[in-house]
């Protein structure tokens, strides 16, 4: 019979001292860690990006805001602001990861407001005798309220 000589296989030695012992603790310490740590990164991120959006959205409504009041002020007629207007953040997220609307308790409810603000930008679009720009502004109001942005968007309204 023909054998093969065995292969030579250079191992490096074992670390003296039980130093292996502490590198396959350490290692296993730090995958559970991470295992257990891994859902509190996520719900951080969530309400981070949650915050992020909700502050683009309401930056796009104030502009909003103060296109309305532009248009009260000036008496202008109320069918050339609705072709123009748009809330392009909610638009978006909406589209990018609508998830996000959904999963926070206070954005659930601030996607809904917006939504309907949506719809009346689209139902004055379509139909601009309709569409009831005083009211569509006291909706703007209401949702932009609770953070005390409308008294600065009153300010940058009269300002101009």
């Amino acid at each position: 019979m023909f054998q093969c000589p065995a292969p030579i296989i250079n191992l490096p030695p074992a670390p003296e001292n039980h130093d292996w012992l502490k590198m396959i603790v350490s290692a296993a310490l730090g995958f559970i860690a991470a295992i257990c740590l891994e859902p509190i990164k996520n719900k951080i991120q969530r309400r981070h990006s949650a915050k992020l959006a909700k502050r683009m959205i309401k930056s796009d409504l104030v502009r909003l805001l103060e296109r309305a009041y532009h248009y009260e002020r000036q008496d202008m007629e109320s069918d050339n602001f609705w072709p123009s207007a748009d809330i392009p953040a909610y638009s978006h997220f909406k589209s990018a990861s609508p998830n996000l609307f959904y999963e926070e308790k206070d954005m659930h409810l601030f996607g809904g407001k917006c939504e309907r603000l949506h719809n009346a930008i689209r139902t004055g679009q379509t139909q601009p005798y309709s569409a009831d720009l005083d009211l569509f502004r006291r909706n703007l109001e209401a949702v932009i309220d609770d953070d005390g942005l409308l008294a600065e968007a009153k300010r940058i309204s009269e300002e101009n």
